[in-house]
């Protein structure tokens, strides 16, 4: 009675994802299909995270891991216990990632030159299409990606909605949302993220940016 009942229960946990993918007609199919799936993401869990993740890992080492396992990174700058759960993330010369981001979804992730991320931010590029007429949305994740250009300072706790865009030279409020474009050389903030009144962003300084490295931002001659 106990394996029927098992047999009922994978049938109805499945039955939702049967007929989203034409290439599975049944569950047998869709469970090999998972698996494989699932098997792939495990291994490069186990390098992205697991290994490069953990904070006795030396900054070189997890740099060298992360290009290991096909990550476009450019920068050695990444702190420890990010969690990177996309196929495509470029991350360019000078950028430095703070503990505790998190980058996810099915979109790929591109970020500029000289960037600084607080600790915890997230980007995500999986977006649910919503029905306007019944307000139901799609099971079936598609990819939004989302794009940071150069000299942008994240601050901590933001989250990056699937299809953003901040252009270059912004700052981002510490724990705003960002959806959609961020037009260049603004400061924003807030849930959603708007632009800041100019006494507000004038708070942030007017003197020159520094890198990680301690060269000015964007300077063409280090």
């Amino acid at each position: 009675m106990a394996h029927g009942n098992t047999q009922s229960a994978w049938r109805r946990g499945l039955s939702p994802y049967l007929g989203s993918d034409p290439r599975v007609d049944d569950a047998a199919r869709l469970a090999a299909r998972w698996l494989r799936s699932d098997a792939r993401m495990a291994g490069r869990h186990l390098v992205r995270n697991a290994l490069a993740g953990s904070a006795f890992t030396p900054r070189l080492l997890r740099w060298y891991l992360y290009r290991l396992s096909g990550l476009a990174i450019d920068t050695p700058n990444i702190a420890d216990h990010c969690v990177i759960r996309v196929s495509e993330l470029s991350v360019g010369t000078g950028t430095y990632i703070g503990p505790r981001c998190c980058f996810e979804g099915l979109g790929p992730i591109t970020i500029g030159e000289d960037c600084l991320f607080g600790p915890g931010s997230t980007l995500l590029t999986s977006h649910h299409a919503i029905d306007p007429g019944d307000g139901s949305f799609e099971r079936l994740p598609e990819p939004r990606p989302v794009v940071v250009g150069d000299r942008v300072w994240v601050g901590a706790g933001c989250i990056l909605a699937p299809g953003a865009v901040v252009e270059d030279d912004c700052v981002i409020g510490a724990g705003a949302v960002v959806i959609g474009r961020c037009a260049g050389g603004r400061a924003y903030g807030g849930v959603p993220a708007r632009p800041l009144p100019a006494s507000q962003e004038g708070a942030r300084g007017t003197g020159p940016r520094r890198g990680v490295h301690g060269a000015r931002v964007g300077d063409s001659s280090r």
